[in-house]
């Protein structure tokens, strides 16, 4: 199960379960991974592709990697619940080569109050703004066992993780 703030009980969430025992459903392309990932019924989706695009994750899901699995893109969490996503390379879209970057996507980004959420044995990389952001009132967040970096030198912009920002102060372990 998880561990740190994820599995703290709140409101109406005992922990973080995500998809929980349900029967596992594969996706082995993003317009499966899409329609899977999205609404809040219970899901445990294993993901046995490499994948491009942005993907907005609804509630109460659990996205594990399978064989190496990875996502060239972003993903998105605004205002959702009880997730868990594991074993995944998430490479963002970096500004090119000499490009000054200054403004883009986060790799991953939580916001809209999102809680309740676990990323586990992630490999994460080349956010044009941020590779995890973790903002606007979201909390109960477990980031463990993770890698952050960026494949190339680029000038600029190259901020690996923001967590809080002005007055939201989320917890996260």
């Amino acid at each position: 199960g998880p561990i740190g703030w994820a599995s703290v009980p709140d409101l109406d969430i005992d922990g973080t379960t995500g998809g929980g025992d349900t029967e596992p459903v594969e996706a082995t392309d993003m317009n499966t991974l899409k329609a899977l990932a999205q609404g809040a019924v219970t899901r445990v989706i294993h993901l046995r592709a490499h994948v491009a695009g942005r993907l907005d994750v609804g509630s109460n899901k659990t996205i594990i990697g399978i064989g190496g699995s990875s996502l060239h893109g972003t993903i998105h969490f605004d205002g959702v619940s009880n997730v868990i996503m594991r074993n995944l390379v998430v490479v963002g879209d970096n500004c090119p080569g000499d490009v000054e970057c200054r403004s883009g996507q986060d790799t991953i980004n939580v916001a809209g109050a999102s809680h309740h959420l676990w990323f586990d044995h992630m490999d994460i990389s080349d956010g044009s703004d941020g590779n995890l952001d973790i903002t606007q009132a979201s909390d109960y967040v477990t980031v463990s066992w993770a890698k952050f970096w960026y494949s190339s030198r680029v000038r600029g912009h190259r901020f690996s993780n923001l967590i809080a920002a002005e007055e939201n102060v989320p917890s996260v372990v």
